[in-house]
């Protein structure tokens, strides 16, 4: 039965997880940066194991050397890293390198990065000139940051926990380039001492240590990581994503697990009870409770959904079905719905590199369907149901396809419905973005991952689902975070969705309108 149900795609898997690669253990720093000669103690190899929800998904390798440029030794360092899991039946990988060239002390002078997440490739590189960091990004763009005197390149922490671990309770600012979002932020090191934690091998005691990172949304991204005495991480987890990393021989990192992580089955989230007649509702008064992390703070608020906190774990939410007609001033289950401000910008309106409304293919596609009509609300019910007839082959080995590769290949999974209808929708003048949340599956007690477009229609966002076109979307659909898609696979947007995986939600339903 699940293989049949298109909207148990789990799309941003890939997004997230690239985000948490990127963070990975590295190597034991020099102990001592000022002398050359120490710098062949840098060079290193190690390989450490991936687990996420406790199943191993793959391995990631650090390797670092000394190397000379323009009469000037450097720290070369390099991490490979690779996940797999099942997506169905289909195989789904993401190859995640990246490369930083830093001074002993720690100072940055270039980087490369690429995410291959198996339909094309995502590359960035950068290289310091007079006190700035020129970046040169295919997705993100190009763009030019300033460099404070104190910033530290990639590799911050691991020379700062290997020279001086700060001791427990005790708390270590520093800026440094974060090597997933490609900015400069403040991160904080805090001790919390000695720990007995789980690995491989059975119970260590191990030096703990939280590494928090500003994210540019405002919130910080939070790693607890373990290391032995000479400073080594030995263990790394964050989270957000459940995922860990665990030190190992090369032979153990690179086995192949006995089972594979199935993300269309082991990431559903259980709904009690069902929600009757989903795809008909009107509004649906949800209870949502988490594990871990600040509920109130996980679900968009808007005018399609409200947000009570119950308490720091629990939530009301109300989620009602917005159209270009309806009156946001109307009650929906005794709830009062935020307004989310004002005409969005030319950001929601101009192509980039994943809504490609610019390509050739998606612009000609725009302007033959309802090539007469001028209601824009017509027009995007007009695309949705294209868009829904054009993708002939329901595809999951697709990763993160851009909106001119849906035109071109006409298949894929919710993300590559989404992207295409988001690129439409700006080809015909009609501000766009996506949607990533959960949606009620047909037939089933549970929620999956689904993304899914929004426009910009008689002053509010009004959601668009292609996979199952209806003119909007019902009350099963819950939002947890809206992005424009412009930072590709590192956009903070779907990192903060990550957020909500790790939680591991559980839904109740209470009372709700049908049509």
């Amino acid at each position: 039965m699940l293989d049949k149900l298109p909207v148990r795609r789990f799309f941003a898997w890939s997004s997230v997880a690239a985000a948490v690669l990127l963070a990975g253990c590295q190597p034991q720093a020099a102990d001592d940066a000022a002398a050359p000669a120490s710098l062949a103690a840098t060079a290193a190899e190690r390989w450490y194991g991936v687990f996420m929800q406790g199943a191993k998904v793959g391995h990631s390798v650090v390797r670092t050397r000394v190397v000379e440029e323009r009469g000037q030794q450097l720290v070369e360092t390099t991490t490979s890293s690779t996940i797999e899991t099942q997506k169905g039946r289909e195989t789904v990988r993401l190859h995640v390198t990246a490369t930083s060239w830093e001074t002993s002390a720690g100072e940055l002078r270039r980087f490369s990065r690429s995410i291959d997440a198996g339909a094309g490739i995502q590359q960035a590189s950068g290289r310091v000139e007079g006190g700035r960091l020129v970046i040169e990004d295919a997705v993100g763009g190009n763009r030019t940051l300033r460099l404070p005197a104190d910033c530290l390149g990639f590799h911050a922490w691991e020379k700062l926990v290997a020279a001086s671990p700060p001791a427990e309770g005790e708390t270590r600012k520093f800026q440094a380039l974060d090597d997933t979002f490609l900015t400069i932020a403040a991160q904080e090191l805090v001790g919390r001492g000695r720990q007995v934690t789980s690995t491989p091998n059975g119970e260590r005691k191990l030096r703990g240590i939280q590494h928090r990172v500003a994210m540019p949304d405002g919130t910080w991204r939070s790693t607890q990581l373990w290391t032995d005495e000479r400073g080594t991480c030995v263990k790394l987890r964050d989270d957000a994503m459940d995922i860990e990393f665990h030190a190992m021989p090369r032979e153990a990192a690179l086995s192949e697990p006995t089972e594979k992580l199935n993300l269309l089955y082991d990431t559903l989230v259980r709904v009690d009870p069902p929600l009757a007649d989903a795809g008909r509702t009107q509004w649906v008064r949800y209870r949502i409770a988490v594990d871990r992390g600040n509920a109130e703070q996980m679900f968009a608020p808007g005018p399609a959904q409200a947000v009570r906190r119950i308490d720091d774990r629990t939530i009301e939410l109300v989620v009602r079905k917005v159209t270009p007609e309806t009156r946001l001033s109307q009650d929906a289950g005794g709830a009062t719905f935020p307004s989310e401000g004002g005409k969005p910008d030319a950001a929601f309106v101009e192509p980039n590199h994943y809504l490609a409304a610019d390509d050739p293919r998606v612009a000609a596609m725009a302007r033959g369907v309802a090539a007469n009509e001028r209601d824009p609300w017509r027009v995007a019910i007009a695309l949705e149901k294209h868009v829904h007839d054009t993708i002939d082959q329901f595809d999951y080995s697709q990763a993160f396809l851009t909106a001119a590769e849906v035109a071109d290949g006409r298949k894929g999974d919710c993300s590559e419905y989404a992207v295409l209808l988001a690129a439409l929708l700006r080809a015909r003048g009609i501000p766009s973005r996506v949607a990533v949340g959960l949606v009620h599956l047909e037939n089933d007690a549970a929620m999956g991952y689904h993304m899914w477009a929004e426009a910009w229609i008689n002053d509010r966002w009004v959601g668009l689902d292609a996979t199952r076109p209806q003119g909007g979307v019902a009350a099963d659909h819950i939002k947890v975070v809206t992005t424009n898609l412009e930072h590709g696979l590192t956009d903070p947007a779907l990192a903060a969705f990550g957020r909500v995986l790790g939680a591991k939600p559980r839904i109740a339903v209470g009372d709700s309108r049908p049509k």
